[in-house]
């Protein structure tokens, strides 16, 4: 019976993990990086980035100073603040993880 739940739980996670996909290709189209983190705060749990010129990847999100970013080197050597045009020029959404 366990093995039935399980196998259940992962099918639920699979489909929201779809769904959250869809979702962030949708605002894609139509939105900067900037603009979807503040949008996706309201209801998101975390939002995951990555660097375009370097593909490092991290989180990120909205301060008082602008956009915070968590990414790279493991000891926060890389972990910055940044106005919302450079976050859009640097960096890209690339999931969106529900609360």
């Amino acid at each position: 019976m366990k093995n039935v739940k399980s196998v259940k739980r992962m099918k639920n996670m699979k489909s929201k993990q779809q769904e959250q996909h869809k979702k962030l290709s949708e605002m894609q189209k139509t939105m900067k990086p900037s603009e979807i983190l503040t949008e996706a705060e309201e209801w998101a749990h975390t939002i995951e980035i990555a660097e375009s010129l370097t593909g490092k990847g991290g989180v990120a999100n909205t301060c008082e100073e602008g956009i915070a970013v968590f990414y790279g080197n493991p000891d926060g050597s890389e972990d910055t603040v940044l106005s919302a045009e450079e976050f859009d020029k640097r960096f890209e959404i690339t999931a969106i993880i529900d609360k």
